[in-house]
């Protein structure tokens, strides 16, 4: 029978167990942290996405609440002037005088008083 002899010092194994555990955790607390780091960048993109959108749903707030408060459908592309308006009225004839005329007070009468 053969018999080998192995010898193996327990200080050496311990020392190679030791450091091995120890590059275990570095590495893992490496990934964690650029694991965090990866997350903490995502939250701040998100953030900033539902900042984005809050700033949006303001302005379409806005613009509805202008929407409600114009009275006619139609938009002028420029407001008239008070020489815009004067010249407009000035087209347009007073009718009131003609209506006086054609009253009833002022109806000429037949000869048979009807």
């Amino acid at each position: 029978m053969f018999i080998n002899e192995v010898t193996l010092n327990i200080y050496l194994l311990v020392v190679i167990v030791g450091l091995s555990v120890l590059a275990g955790f570095s590495f893992r607390a490496k990934m964690i942290v650029k694991s965090r780091n990866k997350i903490q960048e995502l939250e701040r993109e998100i953030l900033h996405n539902y900042e984005q959108i809050l700033e949006l749903e303001r302005e379409t707030l806005n613009m509805e609440v202008q929407m409600q408060d114009i009275k006619s459908p139609v938009i002028a592309m420029k407001a008239p002037s008070g020489n815009e308006e004067m010249r407009i009225s000035k087209k347009v004839p007073d009718i009131s005088l003609r209506k006086e005329l054609l009253g009833k007070n002022n109806i000429p009468q037949s000869a048979s008083g009807l």
